[in-house]
């Protein structure tokens, strides 16, 4: 998947700014969800399409990826909805959310992680 370090580092680098643009409001959530879409499976970051040597940068990188991973348990690959539906008790009721949950849920793991440093 990832030609380099350097290239692993530089995705990273430019999905961590787009968690900051988000929680920040530097770009609407539905900006956010087109950009970010749902990386950390397209990409593979739990290593299930690595190599032996590849599935070791991973490793060395699980600070990093750990809020990406986050992000998609619990927002992007979660129980994301409409903001129409999420109102409705049939979807609060399944755990569904619209997107201010969503936004407070990418806050969170932003500060969880420190992401916000340097905004």
């Amino acid at each position: 998947m990832f030609k380099s370090e350097s290239e692993l580092t530089s995705i990273l680098e430019f999905y961590d700014r787009l968690i900051r643009d988000c929680v920040s409001g530097s770009i609407s959530f539905d900006q956010f969800l087109k950009q970010y879409d749902s990386f950390y499976m397209s990409h593979a970051l739990d290593g299930h399409e690595s190599d032996f040597e590849e599935q070791n940068l991973l490793k060395s990188y699980e600070n990093r990826i750990a809020p990406h991973r986050e992000i998609w348990e619990s927002v992007v690959g979660a129980g994301l909805c409409s903001d129409t539906e999420a109102v409705k008790d049939e979807y609060i009721k399944a755990g569904r959310f619209g997107r201010l949950e969503a936004t407070k849920r990418i806050a969170i793991i932003a500060k969880k992680y420190s992401l916000l440093k340097g905004t």
